[in-house]
């Protein structure tokens, strides 16, 4: 499940909402209900919630994947801005690199 894009999961779990919906109205509202059903309904509400709880933990991990994506190319591409450009104090640390050899001699 983890592997489906989230237009099918979601998908998936618009039909079993459905499926779950169709069954509820389909009970019988005047006779008493057995105690086996409720633990079957429990069961399936357990179910769901494990679904969209699961869902919400892949939905967080996709944008936090997404967005140390972004912060890694925005730090990458800054990081090729400033080597471009160099600060004055680098600037000037380059100079001094430059005469050094020269004062040497």
């Amino acid at each position: 499940d983890t592997c489906l894009p989230a237009q099918v999961q979601g998908s998936i779990v618009r039909t079993a909402m459905r499926d779950v919906a169709h069954v509820l109205q389909q009970l019988p509202s005047e006779q008493d209900v057995a105690e086996d059903a409720v633990k079957e309904t429990a069961r399936n509400a357990r179910r769901c919630h494990r679904v969209f709880e699961r869902l919400r933990e892949l939905a967080t991990e996709q944008h936090e994947a997404s967005r140390k994506e972004r912060k890694r190319r925005w730090s990458e591409a800054k990081g090729t801005v400033r080597r471009q450009v160099p600060t004055p104090m680098l600037r000037d640390l380059m100079e001094l690199n430059r005469k050094a050899p020269a004062e040497r001699s």
